[in-house]
């Protein structure tokens, strides 16, 4: 049987545990991973200090992706990293993953409050203000907020939201903001000056390069 992790105290559901839990958050995109297997890029990221990690492979199947999720399960739960699955409740809740991640095609958020367990915790992607606001009055445990910069490996048709849209946010709601979009070892500490209770990445997170976890590392968030 897969380890559930709702019974580790450092993940429980308050804005404080929960923020600490998704400062440093890996999305995972295979096809940059240089060849290298998602699980050994996963070991890597806990390694450098990853606090969060989802799985987002749009393309695979659900038994695919079951497969992947049992293996990252595992490696997750052996290094208190929170497991979170994205759009997909029913492997999450095969796997006995830590949260669901939600979009905009997801099903509604109080659909998923009914089907998951007590101690899942949801999240949502917001791409302006308005989203943020709306999915805090929909009761999630936590935003992604983003594209705060371009970017780094495709061209988005959603406008760069800038620092600003952070800080606005952060005095509209009190659940936790993750900020993603074009965040490097260059540019992480304006944005967890900003205001931003984590990072999130896929590109800068996948690549191997440990730059980030570094500079994330220094930061006091």
């Amino acid at each position: 049987m897969i380890e559930n992790l709702k019974n580790m105290v450092w993940w429980k559901k308050t804005n404080h545990s929960l923020k600490n839990v998704l400062r440093i958050y890996v999305v995972t995109d295979r096809t940059k991973t240089g060849g290298k297997s998602l699980s050994q890029v996963i070991k890597y990221a806990v390694k450098f200090g990853a606090t969060a990690v989802q799985l987002r492979e749009k393309d695979l199947s659900a038994r695919e992706l079951f497969e992947i999720a049992k293996d990252l399960r595992k490696i997750t739960s052996n290094n208190k990293v929170a497991f979170i699955i994205n759009n997909h409740v029913d492997i999450a809740l095969a796997v006995g993953a830590d949260g669901i991640h939600l979009g905009k095609d997801s099903l509604p958020i109080d659909v998923i409050k009914r089907i998951k367990t007590k101690n899942m915790f949801i999240g949502v992607s917001c791409h302006s203000l308005d989203e943020v606001i709306e999915a805090n009055n929909n009761g999630v445990d936590y935003v992604i907020l983003g594209p705060i910069f371009n970017p780094l490996a495709k061209k988005s048709d959603i406008k760069s939201l800038g620092i600003e849209t952070i800080k606005k946010a952060k005095s509209r709601i009190s659940i936790p903001i993750i900020a993603i979009g074009g965040i490097t070892e260059e540019n992480c500490n304006k944005v967890i000056n900003a205001g931003a209770d984590g990072v999130a990445g896929i590109t800068s997170f996948m690549s191997g390069d440990n730059k980030i976890f570094k500079c994330l590392a220094k930061e006091n968030f």
